[in-house]
C-alpha cells in the first residue's frame, strides 16, 4: 500500500472520547511499512485540534503507533452552569506489553476554569427519616478504551462560586505534578490544588474568610 490520500470527513466518533471531531481535514502518506499523518486538523469540543504522527503497517495490519495531538481552547463541560477550557500537548502511545489500550500522555494547561454548581453538605432530620433509593453504577473493564496519564497545569484564571464558597484556586505543582490518571469510564486527579487567600466559605448560613 503506497500513495497519499487525503481525509475529508463533516464529523469523526472515535471510542473513549466525550464528543465527535469535526471538519477534518489532512494528509496520510502510506509507504511500505509504515502510515504517516501529516497535519490532520479538525474542530474539537469547540477548539482546534492537529494531530501527526506514524505508525507502523504490516501489510494492511496496524503496529506500534504515536500520534502527536495539540489541542486549542477546548470547552470542557462540568454542569450546566460550569465549564473549563484548555489547550494541550498531547501524546497518544499504542498499548503497552501486557495492555490492551492505548495511553494518553503529555500535559493540559486550563486557560479558564469556573464551577457553579451548587454542593450540599449535611442532611436535615427529613432526609434522615427519609427513605432513600441508592443506584450504583457498575463499572465493567471491557468498557475501557482509552489510558490517561496526563499532567495537569494551570493559571490564576480559575474561580469556584457558589453556594459553599467564592474563591480562586491554584493548582500546586510546587512539589509534585498534578495528573489525572485513570481511563476514560473512571479517572482521579493526584496532587494539590489550594485556596487563594481573600476568598470566603459560606455554611449553615455563616461565612468564613
Amino acid at each position: 500500500l503506497l500513495g497519499d490520500a487525503e481525509v475529508a470527513m463533516s464529523v469523526l466518533h472515535i471510542a473513549g472520547l466525550p464528543e465527535a471531531a469535526r471538519n477534518v481535514r489532512g494528509v496520510l502518506r502510506f509507504s511500505q511499512n509504515a502510515l504517516i499523518i501529516e497535519n490532520v486538523n479538525a474542530q474539537f469540543m469547540g477548539g482546534q485540534t492537529r494531530v501527526r504522527g506514524q505508525a507502523a503497517l504490516d501489510g494492511l495490519n496496524l503496529g506500534d503507533y504515536r500520534l502527536d495531538v495539540t489541542v486549542r481552547d477546548a470547552t470542557i463541560a462540568m454542569g450546566p452552569r460550569s465549564s473549563a477550557v484548555a489547550n494541550g500537548a498531547l501524546i497518544v502511545t499504542s498499548p503497552e506489553e501486557g495492555e490492551t489500550t492505548p495511553l494518553v500522555g503529555g500535559q493540559v494547561e486550563v486557560v479558564r476554569f469556573r464551577y457553579e454548581e451548587p454542593i450540599r453538605i449535611g442532611a436535615d432530620l427529613g432526609d434522615l427519616v427519609r427513605r432513600r433509593v441508592t443506584r450504583v453504577q457498575t463499572y465493567d473493564p471491557d468498557g475501557d478504551v482509552i489510558r490517561f496519564d496526563v499532567i495537569l497545569r494551570g493559571g490564576d484564571n480559575m474561580r469556584i462560586d457558589n453556594n459553599l464558597a467564592e474563591a480562586s484556586i491554584l493548582i500546586d505543582d510546587s512539589s509534585r505534578p498534578t495528573r489525572i490518571v485513570g481511563t476514560n469510564q473512571t479517572y482521579s486527579l493526584l496532587g494539590t490544588v489550594v485556596v487563594e487567600p481573600r476568598g470566603t466559605v459560606n455554611y449553615r448560613n455563616t461565612e468564613y474568610e
